[in-house]
């Protein structure tokens, strides 16, 4: 079935301040920025900045599995939060996209946005010359194929383990250029010993 990313999720703008944002290190809200998503598509929650809030209202409050989109820059890609977390915003221009139909998985959703078919999707909405922005309503247009919640699990498993093969011969690869380094060293240490 394919359906809108609407029909499936509530889509919300990160909350916007008026003025520069003023940290203090006793705050009572935890906030999310594009400087917390990290390559693997989650968010850093160790070092997330805290600021002072009163009356924050609670739909701005975010939840474990809502996905994080970045609306503005090159990289337009989406990130989810995968652990509770207690008092923490989202920071506009990010986009919070949480899932409200129990048969589509986040994760699901996040793998799909950031798959060629919506991406080619949202670099041909973007607007701007130097700086790509995408708008929540395009977002909210964004068509995705949602198959039954068993093949969303097989296709995420499969996409797991590729990546896992990925990082293991990222690492294998690492290994081996440290290793024949060292061999090399050592063939000219012997050189200079015979000579």
């Amino acid at each position: 079935m394919k359906t809108k990313l609407k029909y499936i999720a509530n889509i919300q703008s990160g909350y916007s301040f008026r003025s520069k944002i003023s940290k203090k290190d006793n705050g009572n809200i935890q906030l999310i920025q594009m400087k917390d998503l990290n390559e693997q598509f989650k968010v850093n929650t160790k070092d997330l900045d805290k600021i002072e809030i009163s009356n924050m209202r609670n739909n701005y409050l975010m939840k474990k599995n809502d996905l994080i989109f970045k609306s503005r820059g090159l990289d337009t890609k989406a990130s989810i939060l995968d652990k509770d977390i207690d008092n923490t915003i989202l920071a506009a221009p990010l986009i919070r996209i949480r899932i409200k139909n129990t048969n589509v998985l986040p994760e699901y959703v996040l793998w799909y946005i950031n798959e060629l078919p919506a991406q080619t999707f949202i670099n041909r909405r973007a607007k701007g010359t130097f700086q790509k922005m995408i708008t929540k309503q395009d977002l909210e247009d964004l068509e995705i194929e949602i198959p039954e919640i068993e093949k969303q699990r097989k296709i995420l498993e499969i996409f797991y383990l590729a990546n896992k093969e990925s990082s293991l011969l990222a690492e294998l690869s690492k290994k081996k250029k440290r290793y024949i380094s060292k061999i090399l060293l050592d063939k000219i240490k012997e050189n200079q010993n015979g000579n």
